[in-house]
């Protein structure tokens, strides 16, 4: 399943459990780490908050639509199964105040449990077993207002994952394998989610490297690896670098070497200002296709469309590409607007713009 589909499949998850009684199944979402799993399920826990019409809650205070997210490395089988105390003539088993909320009748929520595949501890892992197939948080059973959602890696991406348990794979949870998200999937959760905060330049070179969104390890010491989330954080925090020292320890400190050094190349390329060439618009033939997409990125973002008519023009008679990358960079609003600018005032520009969507965004 794409990850996009995963916070509306949640939704209908939860939305099923109750409306029949009695049916609880988990959610396990596996997949390589940094793709927005723990984004798409809290996604899907402020859509369903939304709907119930009561606020999110993250913190495990106050009344609502409950969002609690752990990584199962950071609990212990004892967290799980309650702290056993003395009442008198028998044992009380006290669950963790955080988790006392989700046990209440009337609880509404989301217990998400991350890097389960990652554990290796016997007793952990049969205290979970206990909660995801019968919803048991020590001897109490969570309401069916709760969903339990875990998620982990499989051994293709982390040489750490354990496989599942078998029962698991027997109809106790649901099983949900998340597929890596493709360039343009990434440029439009980004468009969508930060709108204008963050750097296009990025976004133009994966468009350029699309095999780089994503890379495994080969070595297995303590580069980073290129994920989504790598290229999100790197995305929103170059925005705020001017620095070159600065920049290129931001740029190594998130994203693989070799992609590192390609990167910031691409980032540090000279390219003349955009106005110049919206006057010699002739002038795009002499720029590598780096500088062009580099231009492009800054191109997006900008709404002087009379300033550069002349340069619209010309992608559309010589250089479709130019003219898809600019508009798989932009916004939705963004998008409608240059496009509207066009009907009125380029209908030959909007004529190929058309049959660039009805192509599907392909040259």
């Amino acid at each position: 399943m794409k990850a996009s589909k995963i916070a509306e499949y949640l939704v209908k998850v939860y939305e099923t459990q109750q409306q029949v009684k009695g049916r609880r199944l988990s959610v396990i979402l596996l997949g390589p780490p940094g793709v927005g799993k723990t984004v798409s399920v809290r996604e899907a826990a402020n859509v369903i908050a939304q709907k119930l019409g009561v606020p999110l809650v993250e913190d495990g205070r106050g009344e609502g639509f409950h969002f609690l997210a752990f990584s199962v490395l950071h609990l212990d089988p004892v967290d799980f199964s309650g702290v056993p105390r003395d009442a008198g003539d028998v044992v009380s088993y006290k669950p963790i105040d955080i988790f006392e909320k989700l046990l209440k009748p009337d609880a509404r929520g989301i217990l998400f449990l991350d890097e389960f595949t990652l554990d290796d501890r016997a007793d952990r892992r049969a205290a979970l077993l206990k909660l995801i197939d019968e919803g048991y948080l020590g001897y109490r059973r969570l309401p069916s207002g709760v969903m339990i959602v875990l998620a982990g890696n499989t051994v293709e991406w982390s040489q750490l994952a354990q496989e599942l348990d078998e029962p698991l794979r027997r109809g106790r949870a649901r099983i949900i394998f998340v597929e890596p998200p493709t360039v343009d999937e990434w440029i439009d959760h980004m468009n969508t989610v930060y709108g204008d905060a963050w750097d296009r330049r990025v976004g133009a070179y994966l468009r350029l490297y699309p095999q780089e969104l994503f890379t495994t390890s080969e070595d297995g010491g303590y580069k980073p690896l290129n994920s989504p989330r790598n290229f999100t954080n790197l995305s929103l925090s170059l925005p705020h670098l001017d620095d070159e020292d600065l920049i290129e320890a931001e740029v190594t400190g998130l994203v693989e070497p070799k992609t590192a050094t390609k990167l910031l190349t691409f980032i540090f390329t000279y390219v003349p200002p955009v106005e110049e060439l919206a006057k010699n618009p002739r002038a795009w033939e002499s720029l590598t296709r780096e500088a062009r997409y580099l231009l492009i990125s800054q191109l997006a973002s900008r709404d002087e469309y009379d300033v550069f008519s002349e340069l619209y023009r010309y992608f559309a008679d010589h250089d479709r590409e130019s003219l898809v990358l600019l508009r798989v960079l932009q916004t939705e609003v963004q998008r409608q607007r240059l496009t509207e600018y066009f009907r009125r005032h380029q209908p030959q520009v909007f004529k190929t713009l058309v049959d660039i969507v009805k192509l599907g965004d392909k040259v």
